[in-house]
């Protein structure tokens, strides 16, 4: 995870040109790792998100399209074999929170995807439910899930233009206010 940690810091400060190659690498470790033992599932979908997270930014600055097949890679890792760790693990959840919120819905807004955007919000909406729902609260949830709410705002409004359900998200998005420790 240290090349991980070296990519989000070179990331963080927009020095994507060494950001990018350390946390592709890092995911690339993983997945080794992940082959031998997948205890490691966890730590794989975090450097995945990440790669997503930063390469919208470095994508962009490069005149390149943004990582959308790498945000539909991730989106699987999450919504599959990680599926339980989403779940059961706080770290895990709030990374997922943040890719959908942070790097998903902007890679696809960017790519002009405004469906898979749509679907990325969706899934953190039916999320929070199940959480609300299962957990009979947020509180627990509140700051991991507003990561989900810090869509950029002209995504938000081409997607309600396209017939997104902004009630719901609205909705939701005020129970997690209401929620906040």
């Amino acid at each position: 995870m240290t090349l991980n940690t070296k990519g989000n810091v070179e990331g963080t400060v927009r020095n994507f040109g060494d950001a990018m190659p350390a946390l592709e690498y890092a995911v690339k470790l993983m997945r080794d790792l992940v082959a031998e033992n997948d205890e490691w599932l966890a730590d794989l979908g975090i450097c995945l998100a990440d790669v997503v997270l930063f390469g919208v930014g470095a994508r962009v600055e490069a005149g390149q399209p943004p990582p959308l097949n790498e945000a539909e890679e991730c989106f699987s890792s999450y919504r599959g074999p990680l599926a339980n760790q989403v779940m059961e693990i706080q770290e895990v959840r709030t990374k997922y929170f943040q890719f959908l919120g942070q790097a998903a819905c902007p890679a696809a807004f960017f790519a002009g995807r405004i469906d898979r955007a749509r679907a990325f919000i969706e899934a953190g909406l039916d999320l929070i439910e199940k959480l609300r729902n299962e957990l009979s609260s947020l509180q627990h949830n509140a700051v991991p899930a507003m990561y989900l709410f810090s869509i950029p705002p002209n995504a938000i409004a081409e997607m309600i233009r396209k017939g997104f359900d902004e009630t719901r998200f609205f909705t939701v998005r005020q129970e997690i206010i209401n929620h906040w420790p």
